[in-house]
């Protein structure tokens, strides 16, 4: 019993360290981009976890990030490192509401500038909600790099570069 209970858990172990297989580079990796930017300009509903770095000369953070958006619905979940603070960004069609883990709360038209106004932190939503698909913000010149698959590996656009 103990030799199978063994087997199992190395194989489990095993198959945490085994690295998926990569794709073939694509014939022409940018028709494949402008495909993949069709099919996605309409989603416009999501959930996302992940970090979050930021990085300037003076200072750099990080956080966790849970985002919700469906429509032009957002809900973004800000965690310190280590679980400490907690801020949640909600934006609609009537405005945006920042509340802190106190349970303050603060209200204004746009949340990017909500929420630089009560942190400090200047995070570029309105270019984070097509950089997040993999898409350059509409409007906005950008600079890009694709991978051998036809997908977005670099891109700077408004003073960020965002690397995938």
């Amino acid at each position: 019993m103990r030799r199978i209970v063994g087997l199992v858990g190395l194989a489990v172990f095993a198959a945490g360290c085994a690295i998926a297989p990569s794709s073939p580079p694509v014939d022409d990796p940018v028709a494949t981009w402008l495909s993949r930017q069709a099919e996605l300009k309409p989603v416009t509903t999501w959930k996302i976890r992940g970090r979050v770095a930021m990085r300037s000369a003076n200072e750099g953070w990080q956080a966790s990030m849970n985002w919700e958006r469906e429509g032009d619905r957002h809900r973004i979940d800000i965690t310190g490192p280590l679980g400490r603070g907690h801020l949640r960004l909600m934006q609609d069609s009537r405005g945006a509401v920042l509340r802190d883990a106190d349970n303050h709360t603060w209200r204004a038209k746009n949340a990017e500038q909500l929420l630089y106004s009560k942190t400090g932190w200047l995070m570029p939503l309105d270019g984070m909600y097509y950089w997040v698909l993999g898409l350059p913000m509409p409007g906005a010149a950008a600079n890009h790099e694709l991978d051998g698959q036809g997908r977005l590996h670099k891109l700077v656009q408004s003073g960020w570069e965002i690397q995938y």
